[in-house]
């Protein structure tokens, strides 16, 4: 696969607010190019060889950066200090990569599709990512029949989970 962009960047710890992430940044030479003005960019490639899908955000002053979850840094051998190697190409923020399961519970209904088509790509790529998160294959098909089910039947949709914290 063609990757025109080929880097050697440090995974590092990232504080947004009070929440830490893990993270990498993209160089300020690129930032700085057109074709990555955008706030959001979304982007697909390859960490030290594993195949990512992921957004370059804003972190402020023109810097942008991709969060690197705690699965993903275990997938490529990596943790905050270490050099990953990253190879990437822009993605139109269109592209949703919708999992089968769930491509194929829609395609079952007619007014499903309809809704789908409706929603925009950040809601499809939410309703994707509840299904990629799960391991197993009956849980997937499952979860992808009751996504569909709410979208046939114009129920309201599930949003990310909180992050908000309760003091007591």
């Amino acid at each position: 696969m063609y990757f025109p962009y080929e880097l050697e960047l440090p995974v590092v710890e990232h504080f947004v607010g009070t929440l830490k992430y893990r993270a990498i940044f993209l160089p300020a030479d690129l930032a700085a190019l057109p074709e990555f003005r955008s706030a959001r960019l979304r982007f697909e490639g390859e960490i030290n060889d594993h195949p990512v899908s992921l957004a370059w955000q804003p972190a402020g002053e023109g810097r942008k950066y991709a969060m690197l979850s705690p699965a993903l840094l275990r997938s490529v051998d990596a943790a905050v200090g270490s050099l990953v190697s990253l190879r990437f190409r822009l993605v139109p923020e269109t592209v949703v990569d919708t999992p089968v399961e769930l491509s194929d519970a829609i395609a079952a209904d007619p007014a499903a599709q309809e809704r789908w088509h409706s929603l925009t790509p950040g809601k499809q790529r939410g309703l994707s990512a509840m299904v990629n998160s799960l391991a197993r294959p009956d849980s997937r098909h499952r979860k992808a029949a009751e996504l569909a089910k709410l979208l046939a039947t114009g129920a309201e949709l599930p949003g990310p989970p909180s992050r908000r914290t309760t003091r007591t």
